[in-house]
């Protein structure tokens, strides 16, 4: 009866004239359903840290003070007993994958499809750690489980975290003054040519870890080897699930007609789980710190792609980003004004996406619903003391041209304010018709330039003013 409702359920939300109507209802929905599911990374998380632990080291992990009784109490155990074997498995499956794609001169033997086979059986059994539904599920209604552990910052602690970047943003936004060593791993036949994942250390003060994204080869180039950088919206997983839509709908098709795709795993996300958080939790978890460690290091991280984009191959560049990676890409297109010019992008794709990543992540319709903005609140931030950091996220205007910058809005975005986020676009002077809007809000902003038509056609328009 469950699945039945929730085919129902998608099938209603997904319904063009549902959309058209009322799609101020459809977003609501929607949001709540992405709440439910930081509730579900967070069970996870913190089962991830209790391998080998009892039922109450759990529920400490999850921050719960209630008393549960002996009979939940059993169940949780049970629960863990069953996670601790998912999660063997999914350790054992990355310590395979770690030996067959990047140590893999002692693995010369092995064919490319049990390679694949290999990799998909990771993906399987990456997704059963981090949706623990059957052995944790029963406790995604209990008040007590929160979405996020949150350990927000006082802003009297900024000054210090951030040093001189309060008086002196470009900091953050400097390209590395030396770029990384870079690793490839060993690259597999797609459906539309090679596929592989690079890797190398993040350049960001912020971050102390790696770097990792997912490149779709063309079979067959265009001239000049014309190459997207894309980053994804907040809480995406990429390959650590079974289905990734960007694989799907963006990176293979584009291949397909001879570009060249480069997906980042943004800080926090993906491969790059921080222990004990979900996939993006610390972006939340510490805002408004967590908003700048982000968008800093992801736009530094960014210049390290330009960087080998342009030096195997590519004469044209361009960057797209979504919501989260959105921001951040915002946040390159005006900033790397002082950078090298092979550095800085030919286009921009800007979709759902503002500056003042701040004051969203404080007013949002999702920050209510998941209790950071009682958070916030009680750290001590308020509208005088988030105003120190409006020097870091202001968008100056851009480094490149404006005619080859595209933004795409929903008017009904609950997330991203319409007025707000077009403001920017005004600000910029961009052309009228490098201004999108459609009648949805974020969420549906989010679907529709992965799913639909006219969301990938915005894609293509823009590798194309990049060669252009």
């Amino acid at each position: 009866m469950d699945y039945l409702k929730k085919v129902a359920e998608k099938q209603i939300l997904s319904s063009p004239l549902i959309k058209k109507h009322i799609p101020r209802l459809v977003e609501t929905v929607k949001t709540r359903r992405v709440a439910r599911e930081f509730k579900i990374g967070r069970l996870s998380a913190a089962a991830s840290m209790c391998i080998g632990k009892d039922a109450s080291a759990f529920l400490e992990e999850l921050g719960v003070t209630d008393r549960i009784s002996a009979k939940l109490r059993r169940r949780i155990e049970q629960g863990l007993h069953e996670f601790e074997r998912v999660w063997q498995d999914w350790d054992a499956s990355v310590r395979q994958c770690e030996e067959v794609f990047w140590n893999y001169t002692r693995q010369e033997w092995r064919p490319d499809d049990a390679r694949l086979a290999i990799h998909r059986e990771r993906r399987i059994k990456s997704e059963a750690r981090m949706r623990p539904l059957q052995q944790l599920g029963f406790l995604l209604d209990k008040p007590f489980v929160p979405s996020v552990r949150f350990s927000i910052p006082s802003p009297d602690d900024i000054p210090a975290a951030l040093e001189n970047s309060l008086q002196h943003p470009e900091e953050l936004f400097a390209a590395p003054d030396t770029m990384p060593p870079i690793e490839t791993s060993y690259k597999v036949p797609g459906p539309s040519g090679q596929e592989y994942v690079i890797r190398f250390p993040s350049p960001s003060r912020f971050m102390g870890d790696m770097v990792f994204a997912r490149i779709f080869e063309p079979r067959k180039p265009l001239d000049g080897q014309p190459t997207l950088i894309y980053s994804g919206a907040f809480g995406m997983a990429y390959d650590q699930l079974t289905y990734w839509p960007e694989e799907t709908n963006l990176g293979r098709p584009l291949a397909a007609l001879g570009y060249r795709v480069v997906i980042i795993e943004s800080p926090w996300h993906g491969r790059r789980i921080s222990e004990g958080f979900s996939s993006g939790e610390p972006f939340l978890s510490t805002a408004p710190l967590g908003c700048v460690q982000f968008v800093s290091a992801q736009v530094q991280e960014t210049a390290v792609l330009m960087h080998w984009a342009r030096t195997s191959g590519s004469s044209a560049v361009a960057v797209a980003g979504i919501s989260l990676g959105g921001m951040a890409m915002q946040q390159l297109v005006c900033r790397c004004r002082g950078w090298p010019a092979r550095l800085r992008p030919d286009a921009a794709l800007l979709s759902a996406a503002t500056s003042h990543a701040e004051h969203i992540v404080r007013d949002s319709e999702l920050s209510h619903m998941i209790g950071l903005t009682d958070a916030l609140q009680n750290a001590g931030w308020n509208d005088q003391t988030i105003m120190m950091l409006n020097n870091i996220f202001d968008t100056p205007a851009p480094a490149i041209d404006p005619r080859r910058v595209n933004m795409v809005f929903g008017a009904y975005d609950s997330l991203v304010p319409y007025a707000t986020a077009t403001a920017i676009a005004d600000a910029w002077r961009l052309p009228q018709e490098n201004i999108i809007t459609w009648s949805t809000g974020h969420l549906g902003v989010l679907m529709d330039m992965l799913k639909t038509p006219q969301g990938y056609d915005l894609f293509l328009g823009v590798l194309q003013k990049a060669r252009g």
